[in-house]
């Protein structure tokens, strides 16, 4: 399990960012990291691959990358390439 943040548990980014950093990566870059939008059609580039849901999950799992990515930052750094939008450290 990633973590005890249960909106979160499974976030197949996170994990990526807990597996490069397992393996001593210093440094990474994230482009379309930047959480969840209550407009469901920003969420994904193709809209079949929306899901819907109450905007109260979708700013649980907002708040949990936040702290998940707030821990991560402090043993590795983490640069955004596209803005920050629902998710920030």
């Amino acid at each position: 399990m990633l973590t005890d943040i249960e909106a979160v548990k499974d976030n197949a980014g996170l994990m990526a960012i807990k597996f490069l950093m397992h393996y001593g990566v210093k440094e990474i870059y994230l482009a379309g990291f930047d959480g969840y939008s209550h407009d469901v059609k920003e969420n994904y580039g193709d809209s079949q691959m929306a899901f819907i849901t109450r905007n109260a999950v979708l700013d649980a799992m907002n708040n949990g990358m936040s702290a998940i990515m707030k821990q991560y930052s402090k043993h590795i750094n983490i640069i955004f390439l596209t803005e920050e939008k629902h998710v920030r450290i």
